[in-house]
């Protein structure tokens, strides 16, 4: 599944969420612009020589040495939704990853908040997850699709918790 996290042997995955794509348009628009700028000076860059061709290759691996580290960022910030458990894979810099783990049995409350008006035009927003008594939150930030990653998390819940529920009768009978 991901090379960041393992899923656990018969565990099945319901979603993979990630930050809308849209929401990164500035960092894709600032990659091509300071990629093209070394192909506007090309001629007065070359007219030096062989300093003039350093630059100009030192600017182009600079601006996609850029856009790489945005585009993994990008991708490797994702939310996996399993059967038993929701996986928070927040990829914060090139080498830096954070990986959280929450099961359902200790999820209190799920929420979603859109914000702005970018937001808002293009519906996505923040969901919320507090577990462990309202200690711990877990925010996957930027996401389409809100209600559906709210309604997900709570079925499984109630799922898990018929589950929990089913499993202490029994041991209570014995």
């Amino acid at each position: 599944m991901s090379k960041a996290y393992q899923i656990k042997d018969g565990e099945k995955v319901f979603g993979i969420y990630r930050q809308y794509g849209l929401t990164y348009f500035g960092n894709i628009l600032i990659a091509l612009f300071l990629i093209l700028i070394p192909f506007f000076f090309l001629t007065p860059l070359f007219t030096y020589g062989k300093i003039g061709v350093i630059i100009f290759a030192s600017l182009v691996v600079l601006a996609v040495w850029y856009g790489l580290v945005k585009f993994v960022r990008w991708h490797g910030n994702k939310t996996i939704i399993t059967d038993m458990r929701v996986i928070d894979i927040d990829q914060r810099k090139l080498f830096d990853r954070r990986i959280s783990e929450i099961t359902f049995s200790n999820i209190v409350d799920v929420s979603y908040r859109i914000s702005g008006l970018f937001p808002t035009l293009f519906k996505y927003g923040t969901v919320t997850i507090k577990a462990g008594r309202g200690i711990i939150t877990v925010e996957l930030r930027k996401i389409k699709k809100l209600q559906e990653v709210v309604d997900l998390i709570n079925e499984l819940r109630e799922t898990d918790r018929a589950i929990e529920d089913e499993d202490d009768t029994i041991k209570r009978t014995y």
